[in-house]
């Protein structure tokens, strides 16, 4: 499922206008965004933890060229 997707179910189901479907969606999607961008994390129970991992770069290949590449 898409965002237009996910817009369009929450309008139906939920019997609202796509405006303002739309503006729930944007705003809970600006609000998980927002509080990962401050360094929290978002827990929803039963859905799922949204949380930024830092990991370290990796070296990958170009199947063009033979050396290694950094991405």
């Amino acid at each position: 499922m898409n965002k237009n997707e996910l817009i369009a179910e929450y309008s139906t189901k939920n019997g609202v206008g796509k405006s303002d479907a739309t503006k729930a969606v944007e705003s809970l999607f600006d609000i998980i965004t927002d509080t990962l961008k401050s360094g929290g994390d978002v827990k929803i129970a039963g859905f799922g933890t949204f949380k930024v991992a830092n990991t370290k770069a990796k070296t990958g290949s170009c199947l063009f060229y033979t050396s290694p590449s950094p991405r």
